[in-house]
């Protein structure tokens, strides 16, 4: 592949009806970069003018839909006749947006993918390459990868070691991202308290009376309780990858990561240091040992705190989406 000589470029990004960290943010990234961007079927859920009523919350969207959705203004989008232009060669870039829900639909496209550049993203917390999976393969039987042309790469989130290759794929990491106007201005904000009432470390929870379900009804709750902590614990969960880490970044709260040390090396989130930029913790005693220290040592957590919101800087959806695309098209 080499680098196509347009700015904006013609994507037709593939989604699917439920939300999907991973997917979704890139979407917003990939709008906000101001490509030609074609969602089909239209994301709903990312956009202020939502076909649906219901708030997200409701609707049972994880995290209660706060920080990517609902922000994208309506755009007018032809949505029309994709299989013809996509035989006609009017995509530079096609984006399969969650390989593990959407390898039928791979399947069906494939004959016309031999052409175009294809991205398969893979935002789940299983850590297998997905053609590679034992159980589909019980269910299914081995299929031939579709994509034969060497133009498909492979964006998996949960990566444990370092793949060059899979069969006929390129592997490359890739993270969660968050929009860059959900980073709050100075991280310098007045803190009221040491930890943020919501915490996803039942053992720290109960050491400090913190809340382990959903703490807030609104978003905006949600990230001023933060930005009024000096510290916020985060915790691997289904994947060592969670959009709480950017969202304590963001607010201007130091991340507490337990055994961030434990994390693969590419496995996201990626560019987190232990001393650097937040917190890394093995059990409630060593924690509470180092929040003593940085209370301790206000230059120090300073420093800490402004290098964590340099940290988020880097992975706005923009700058994900931008990444991306870097990886595709210098191929």
């Amino acid at each position: 592949m080499t680098v196509l000589p347009k700015t904006v470029l013609r994507i037709l990004f593939l989604t699917e009806s439920r939300e999907d960290y991973l997917a979704d943010s890139l979407l917003h990234g990939l709008i906000s970069l101001g490509h030609q961007v074609v969602d089909y079927p239209r994301k709903h859920i990312l956009y202020r003018c939502s076909d649906s009523s219901v708030p997200s919350a409701e609707l049972g969207v994880r995290g209660h839909g706060f920080t990517l959705y609902g922000l994208l203004d309506d755009r007018t989008v032809d949505r029309s006749f994709i299989t013809q232009r996509l035989e006609n060669g009017l995509f530079d870039l096609v984006v399969i947006g969650q390989i593990w829900r959407q390898w039928g639909q791979l399947l069906d496209l494939a004959p016309l993918l031999q052409t175009v550049p294809v991205v398969l993203l893979d935002g789940d917390d299983d850590t297998r390459l997905f053609h590679r999976s034992g159980t589909r393969i019980r269910c299914y039987g081995w299929q031939p990868f579709p994509i034969r042309s060497g133009r498909c790469l492979y964006f998996k989130r949960e990566l444990q070691y370092e793949v060059a290759n899979f069969r006929l794929c390129k592997v490359f990491p890739v993270s969660f991202s968050i929009p860059a106007e959900k980073i709050r201005s100075s991280s310098r904000a007045r803190k009221s308290q040491q930890l943020a009432r919501h915490c996803v470390d039942p053992e720290v929870a109960s050491a400090f009376g913190l809340q382990t379900s959903y703490a807030f009804a609104s978003e905006e709750a949600y990230y001023d309780d933060l930005a009024a902590s000096r510290f916020a614990v985060t915790t691997k969960r289904g994947g060592w990858d969670c959009l709480r880490h950017y969202e304590i970044a963001a607010a201007g709260s130091l991340p507490c990561v337990r055994q961030l040390e434990s994390k693969p090396v590419a496995c996201a989130p990626h560019g987190l240091h232990p001393g650097v930029n937040c917190v890394s913790y093995h059990n409630l005693p060593h924690l509470q040992q180092q929040l003593d220290a940085l209370e301790a040592n206000l230059p120090l957590y300073r420093r800490l705190l402004q290098a964590s919101r340099d940290w988020v800087c880097q992975f706005t959806t923009k700058a994900a989406a931008q990444r991306l695309l870097d990886s595709v098209f210098a191929q």
